[in-house]
């Protein structure tokens, strides 16, 4: 070996975690939680090291599983998590996802509510910057518990196959089965308002009907999920906020995502009758306020609930309008006819403006944009950010639009306001990754084209799997637009 004092060191660390390993692994085979843990505390010093720790400690994770799924007792999870708190084994250069994944799992086990607040708080700080409060609750799928319950289940649409073009030379993406859209009414349901999720009376989460599983958790109403305990650690108030009302359950998108809004949210009012009450959160943005007067939404007859706050109500109509991806065409008719559309008889009027729908959020970025805005002028085509317009400015200028281009996202959903005949381009890397809005397209009699791009590159961020910024075949464009422009 080496006598330089740095590699001395180095084989030292290797040495001890192999040790360590070996001792846990061995503690581990024999179903000894407690020797587990001895081995934890006895290594104190070590574990204490930042460049030591994420390893010693993804060595442990089999423990941790172990533990969190048949610990001895609640003690032995205690125990676990609050050593791993000790440690401060989540923050710095020590935090691996295995490390917090595994720390969450023990302390849901142990439902030490402490020790998952901090967790969350560690996770979502900017969420937990106001006084919060959590809960562990059961899971119990939706359809499941209105069985067990008696509540009945009605079905507002069946599933259907959808044939949106018969041709044989039909893109494959119209030619799909819809999900059915149901309802289910809870007797005493209760809501976290900005969380798309509704709980039983007794607190059970119930699942099978959010817009987003619980598979996926957001910075915006962040929970902590481990499949294999059937348990979700959430934000919840000791005390409801008792609503003496029936109510439907209109929630909210994360961050107000305009585009979930309008797909995901907006159908849920094909099933409203009143006087049921609309279950809102008390910051819905103005803009998202204005689309619910298209549905004959008043002021009178929304509820609005305080943000992440528990609320109970005489009973909760929870809506399934089915998978966004999937859309049956009845809910996309009713959404566009309620922001005006109808159907078109005979030929489409001759609209003359041309628009391409700019992005504001920095992402999916068109990395030749110099170049691209020159193509647009060539043609007339006019660059509008939609983020920036009313709802009833967007009805006035896709009133007067032929045609529609902008990259794949929330912004083509202004699809809603435009009228039939339209003919929409979407720039995008892969056809795969949407396949709704050439189906909601056709449903609403306007043409739908796919013009592919190659991505520049890809973000770190791997959360976010479809932003990338891409780069347009400007001469492949140009002949494209002459052709279909007839410029």
């Amino acid at each position: 070996m080496s006598d330089h004092p740095d590699m001395q060191e180095a084989f030292s660390a290797a040495a001890t975690e192999k040790l360590l390993a070996a001792q846990i692994q061995e503690r581990v085979n024999a179903r000894d939680w407690t020797g587990v843990l001895t081995i934890y505390e006895q290594f104190d010093t070590e574990l204490a090291r930042p460049d030591r720790a994420a390893a010693v400690m993804n060595h442990a994770g089999v423990a941790l599983h172990w533990l969190g799924r048949g610990a001895e007792s609640r003690a032995q999870f205690t125990r676990a998590v609050r050593h791993v708190d000790r440690h401060k084994l989540l923050e710095g250069a020590a935090l691996t996802a295995r490390t917090l994944e595994l720390a969450v799992m023990a302390a849901m086990g142990a439902r030490d509510l402490a020790a998952l607040k901090n967790l969350m708080t560690f996770k979502f700080r900017a969420f937990f910057a106001e006084p919060r409060d959590i809960t562990v609750s059961p899971l119990k799928d939706l359809r499941a518990w209105c069985a067990e319950n008696g509540v009945v289940i009605d079905e507002i649409e069946p599933a259907r196959d959808v044939v949106l073009d018969p041709s044989p030379t039909a893109h494959k993406m119209l030619h799909y089965r819809a999900e059915p859209y149901w309802t289910a009414r809870i007797p005493g349901g209760q809501i976290v308002a900005g969380w798309d999720f509704v709980a039983s009376p007794a607190g059970e989460v119930l699942t099978g009907a959010s817009y987003s599983g619980l598979e996926h958790t957001y910075a915006f109403m962040p929970h902590l999920y481990y499949p294999d305990l059937q348990h979700v650690a959430h934000a919840w108030s000791d005390e409801p906020i008792a609503v003496d009302a029936d109510v439907l359950h209109l929630g909210c998108p994360e961050r107000f995502h305009h585009g979930h809004w309008l797909v995901d949210f907006l159908p849920r009012l094909l099933a409203w009758r009143r006087p049921d009450k609309i279950a809102v959160p008390e910051n819905l943005p103005r803009k998202l306020r204005e689309t619910l007067t298209y549905f004959g939404v008043g002021p009178d007859d929304m509820v609005a609930c305080a943000f992440a706050k528990r609320h109970r109500f005489r009973s909760v109509l929870v809506t399934h309008p089915g998978h966004y991806l999937i859309p049956n065409p009845t809910k996309v008719r009713f959404v566009a006819e309620s922001f005006g559309w109808r159907p078109l008889e005979g030929d489409a009027p001759a609209r003359r403006r041309k628009v391409f729908l700019t992005r504001a959020l920095g992402t999916r970025n068109i990395v030749n944009r110099d170049e691209f805005d020159a193509l647009l002028a060539e043609f007339d085509i006019e660059t509008i950010d939609v983020a920036r317009l009313s709802i009833a400015e967007q009805t006035q200028l896709f009133a007067e639009t032929g045609c529609v281009m902008g990259v794949f996202g929330s912004d083509l959903w202004a699809i809603y306001h435009m009228k039939p005949g339209t003919h929409v381009i979407e720039l995008i890397w892969d056809e795969a990754v949407d396949q709704i809005l050439i189906r909601a397209c056709v449903i609403l009699q306007m043409k739908h084209e796919f013009f592919l791009c190659p991505v520049d590159q890809r973000p770190d961020d791997a959360n976010r799997k479809v932003d990338r910024d891409i780069r347009v075949d400007c001469v492949r464009l140009r002949a494209h637009l002459a052709e279909t422009l007839g410029k």
